[in-house]
């Protein structure tokens, strides 16, 4: 029974092999789980984080609050995907609240069979630029991932991403990372990752993150994660939750 937990719980985290009831989340981590929803299931997956950023001459804190990602399960292989944050900036003295461009997009299911390990989706979102004056890129883009998981032991998988994303300028950036997940107990289960850019095709900037999940109810998660930088000046904490409610599973 207790070996069983294990897996649960990395499901959990990263979206592995789990029953359709359970709730398996996008978050805390960077890596985007391979699994979608099922036809009707509603999920609701909301964060506060701090940000703090120091280079090039430039530093700035944020404090998002909160950024919620609403998924829909549309059914077949398509899951609906809307994402928007409330943002707090501060620069030097000037303080700023406004609201990010807002993101919609589909999740593809490729791969998710029963009697396999390995899944894998595709995730694209369209960014709009419709946010606060400070906080908008003033330009249409898009965030484009093949998202991949599968077991590598009893209570340890690994999920990872490759992208690349587009700003409405220049060359874009590749995006990546890599999840190591461990499962502690029936309800709760840490990971460690690496995730970064190749911005504008040229600069290569890893940053490494860490945190864990507790699963209050099947269809109820809490989280908490750390993150820094390795070559830039770059720290965030956030806590959050998930909830997810309709459906009863298959396509």
């Amino acid at each position: 029974m207790f070996k069983n937990n294990f897996i649960i719980s990395l499901c959990l985290l990263l979206g592995l092999n789990v029953y359709a009831q359970e709730i398996v989340t996008d978050r805390p981590d960077q890596t985007e789980s391979a699994l979608c929803l099922y036809t009707s299931q509603l999920q609701v997956e909301s964060g506060i984080s701090w940000n703090f950023q120091d280079g090039d001459g430039f530093s700035s804190n944020s404090l998002v609050v909160p950024g919620t990602l609403f998924r829909y399960g549309l059914g077949g292989p398509l899951e609906l995907r809307v994402f928007q944050q409330l943002v707090r900036e501060t620069n030097g003295t000037n303080a700023l609240l406004g609201v990010a461009d807002l993101e919609v997009g589909l999740k593809f299911r490729l791969k998710d069979a029963a009697n396999s390990s390995l899944k894998m989706a595709f995730l694209t979102h369209l960014i709009f630029p419709s946010g606060t004056e400070f906080l908008s890129n003033k330009k249409y883009g898009s965030l484009n991932k093949f998202c991949i998981s599968h077991d590598v032991s009893e209570n340890t998988s690994l999920g990872y991403n490759v992208g690349y994303n587009y700003y409405g300028q220049g060359k874009g950036d590749l995006s990546y990372s890599l999840s190591y997940g461990i499962g502690i107990s029936d309800r709760t289960a840490m990971y460690v990752e690496a995730f970064g850019t190749v911005e504008e095709m040229e600069e290569f900037i890893t940053n490494f993150d860490a945190g864990m999940t507790y699963l209050l109810k099947p269809n109820f998660q809490l989280d908490f994660s750390w993150g820094t930088g390795i070559q830039r000046k770059m720290n965030y904490v956030s806590v959050g939750v998930s909830w997810k409610t309709g459906g009863r599973g298959g396509m």
